[in-house]
């Protein structure tokens, strides 16, 4: 894949490849433009202009969404600081399974235990594809691309059962529910529920960690999402939900459709693009530029937005499955960028370490982080 600059150049110059010049002129069109077609050279040459001056640091960071979503688009992988400074074709980012330098740790994977209502816990990394386990009527199995489908067998109601499905801190897995609901889990969650819905008046789940979900519709079933003390109630909808125990505050963010998360006898109604922020037990709506954001775990990105170090290295431990040690004064350090989470922890923290004064120090699993 060429590199930023050398797509967009061969773009202007008008030497694109047509698999080149669709996919750019596809990401034009998302951002404002019913049909192709009706693209003027003047919206084409707005929208160079645009990257060019994010190629070249002079743009706010507003601009930082659009090149996102190019940047995703292309497999190429961009990362900010006050301007871009940092290019990296896909060519560049170490595969999973690649051997690893014996000082380098390699990125997390899809890896996660399914814990069976008697107790039984399976490896579902270890765990051969089809039918993994039969219970209460339903059957579980797990497909060539490694998700965990569940399928009711019986009709009879039968015994309420609940199955948790985890992930360790370097893992992630993607599972599908028994009404076909998908949920994506990040690094150190985790999510209990029933077996089966058949005879229940509503759908609950439980959810530590952080999620993505995007749930089947059906009205005469509400879905709950319970994570801490709040709880996310929807009818057919896509949201993520960010509520790790260490984390000074739960955000739910909403892609599409429409929730209600109550937290002490409070309600709240978000609209797409828009943030339940639960703080100290308080809860408030946050608008948002792009939900998308939100889940750039789930697309195989850390994304920062003027974050803290702090809050930027517990993301880096969960996914890496490193302990994390501060050395010296590190306060009011914030970045800004995308970083693809396929990298070799040495190759991000490479990327991060050329944005401020400061440096890092890995021994063993401890990465040590000082001014």
């Amino acid at each position: 894949m060429k590199n930023a600059q050398e797509l967009l150049a061969r773009y202007r110059a008008g030497k694109c490849s047509e698999e080149e010049k669709l996919m750019l002129e596809k990401w034009f069109h998302e951002i404002g433009k019913e049909e192709v077609h009706q693209l003027t050279e003047k919206d084409f040459t707005i929208l160079k202009n645009e990257m060019w001056q994010v190629i070249e640091g002079k743009t706010e960071r507003k601009s930082f969404r659009l090149w996102y979503r190019l940047a995703a688009a292309a497999a190429i992988v961009v990362v900010f600081s006050a301007g871009l400074f940092y290019y990296r074709s896909q060519q560049d980012i170490p595969q999973r399974g690649m051997r690893m330098a014996k000082d380098d740790i390699a990125p997390g994977k899809d890896n996660a235990y399914l814990i069976l209502a008697d107790g039984k816990r399976i490896s579902l990394t270890d765990a051969a594809n089809g039918n993994i386990a039969n219970q209460a009527g339903v059957s579980i199995t797990k497909t060539a691309s490694g998700e965990v489908v569940y399928h009711v067998t019986d009709t009879g109601y039968g015994v309420l059962a609940f199955n948790t499905i985890e992930t360790p801190r370097g893992g992630q897995y993607h599972i599908q529910l028994p009404d076909s609901t998908s949920v994506w889990l990040d690094a150190a969650s985790s999510l209990k529920f029933p077996t089966s819905f058949k005879g229940q008046l509503n759908r609950k789940v439980e959810l530590k960690g952080e999620g993505y979900f995007e749930v089947t519709k059906d009205k005469k079933h509400p879905f709950y999402v319970k994570s801490g003390q709040q709880e996310v109630r929807v009818l057919g909808t896509h949201f993520n939900i960010n509520a790790y125990d260490d984390e000074p505050v739960a955000i739910t963010t909403l892609v599409e459709g429409s929730v209600k998360i109550s937290l002490a006898g409070r309600n709240i109604q978000l609209k797409p693009n828009e943030a339940g922020i639960n703080k100290n037990g308080q809860l408030h709506v946050q608008k948002i530029n792009d939900a998308q954001d939100a889940i750039a775990w789930k697309n195989g990105f850390f994304q920062f937005d003027d974050e803290d170090l702090e809050s930027v290295m517990r993301k880096i431990a969960r996914w890496y499955d490193v302990e994390i040690e501060f050395v010296g004064k590190l306060k009011n350090i914030k970045f800004n960028g995308v970083i693809s989470r396929s990298k070799s922890l040495k190759n991000t923290l490479k990327v991060m370490e050329a944005t401020e004064n400061f440096s890092f120090k890995l021994e063993g699993r401890k990465l040590i982080i000082k001014n």
